[in-house]
């Protein structure tokens, strides 16, 4: 095994000397790294936000992995209002376009992989070889909805007719904003899958990380948002609340859907009465 071979969640270990150097060489980069700040960035500006979560090791409480900034209700309001402007122009770009950019986002993730497996260590406490399977899925999962993507041509097709001159064409239509709400055990996977998904057939996100592991919001989008998602105006809108369900229940604008990614995980959370009153506030697809 090799610093570039793959290890996913049926790899039995990840024992290789030249890997293990490497993972090394990444913890010592991160370990300096630890105990920052983070503030918020919403709609293009850098924000302190309301009182910080403190992440702590589950391995070590002592160890204070980050401090990630809070949103207030004006920031979770602006951060939608921003994802709902962006919408015309990103729900405007060709669906092959799309799809490119969500291949380099995965080329992106997997460049740094060891990177972001090792904070995902720190600050959820996986082994390497869970980690490293956790950041490689992630990326899987942003080239599979591209393949998807352009194996179904976009989920543009020709239907049947019951006349010559009938035309009838079934077109998959974004939607609008989407808010992501992620788990705490696959913080990674499952905040950028929903998110992967949603972008490339057109929508914009907002993606709520777990307040249990709250770095893994800014590491994943910060490595992303430089390139790909920033050029095509669909920026990085990331929210970390423990109590964003509260917050983001009297949203006004039309269609905001929740894409909680597993609801099972979601746990005794105020985001499942969110998504209820979310249900309630988007009126019926006729």
């Amino acid at each position: 095994m090799s610093p570039t071979a793959k290890v996913t969640y049926i790899s039995l270990s990840a024992d290789d000397p030249a890997l293990d150097a490497a993972f090394e060489a990444a913890i010592a980069d991160v370990r300096a790294a630890l105990g920052r700040d983070y503030p918020l960035h919403v709609a293009g500006e850098t924000r302190a936000g309301a009182t910080p979560i403190e992440s702590r090791s589950p391995t070590d409480a002592r160890l204070v992995v980050g401090r990630v900034a809070t949103a207030t209700t004006t920031d979770v309001n602006d951060a939608v209002a921003a994802a709902h402007a962006a919408f015309p122009r990103w729900s405007a770009v060709p669906w092959q376009e799309r799809a490119a950019i969500l291949d380099r986002a995965a080329d992106i993730v997997r460049e740094r992989r060891l990177e972001l497996a090792t904070w995902l260590i720190f600050e959820m406490g996986k082994n390497r070889v869970e980690a490293l399977g956790e950041i490689e899925e992630t990326a899987d999962l942003y080239a599979y909805y591209a393949a998807e993507m352009r194996d179904n041509r976009g989920y543009v097709r020709e239907m049947g007719r019951l006349v010559p001159t009938d035309t009838n064409t079934s077109v998959l239509r974004p939607y609008g904003v989407w808010a992501v709400i992620a788990p705490w055990n696959f913080p990674y996977a499952l905040l950028g899958a929903p998110a992967a998904a949603a972008m490339v057939t057109g929508n914009t996100v907002i993606m709520k990380p777990s307040s249990e592991t709250p770095l893994s919001g800014v590491k994943l989008v910060g490595a992303i948002a430089a390139e790909p998602a920033r050029s095509a105006g669909n920026d990085n809108r990331v929210v970390h609340s423990a109590n964003i369900g509260a917050r983001m229940k009297n949203f006004t604008l039309p269609r905001i859907f929740p894409a909680d990614a597993d609801r099972k995980n979601i746990g005794t959370s105020k985001a499942p009465r969110w998504i209820r009153r979310c249900r309630r506030a988007v009126p019926e697809r006729r």
